[in-house]
């Protein structure tokens, strides 16, 4: 698959509905086995925290197939939510965002942290390729910078 074809596009309030798709069609088997899946709790929460100021649609081929969800400080870039359609998975857009964000980093002398659910062992596998450290942990997730 072309990789060169990735585009992004700034989310609007109009993609809540779009963003919980993505969410819960990559997220979901985690947060099963964590939590146990309800999807109107699920749906209130993502409302509850959905800030499209701080999401970026991955497109390819003009395709919505994915979010970046990112929040900037003074000290770092908080990434909150990486999220790819299942059938997008392993492709390698992880990676090629996740390079984009530790190239903006580096540039601004910013560090990128994240959280990823213990049980997410792809995601974490991948994080730790791309030269995230864990930093701390909680009984469910493992915190990471870069």
């Amino acid at each position: 698959m072309d990789l060169s074809a990735l585009s992004y596009r700034q989310a609007t309030i109009a993609d809540l509905e779009l963003t919980f798709r993505i969410k819960s069609n990559s997220l979901r088997p985690y947060v099963e086995e964590v939590w146990g899946w309800d999807e109107n709790v699920q749906r209130q929460y993502h409302k509850k925290n959905f800030k499209p100021d701080n999401i970026k649609l991955l497109l390819l081929n003009n395709c919505e197939i994915g979010y970046l969800e990112a929040e900037y400080t003074e000290k770092g870039i908080y990434i909150a939510n990486l999220l790819v359609e299942h059938n997008f998975q392993g492709i390698g857009l992880g990676t090629k965002v996740l390079n984009s964000l530790i190239y903006e980093a580096n540039s601004k002398n910013k560090t990128l942290h994240l959280e990823v659910l213990k049980v997410n062992t792809r995601a974490k596998n991948l994080y730790e390729r791309l030269g995230f450290k864990l930093t701390g942990e909680n009984e469910k997730k493992f915190i990471m910078a870069k």
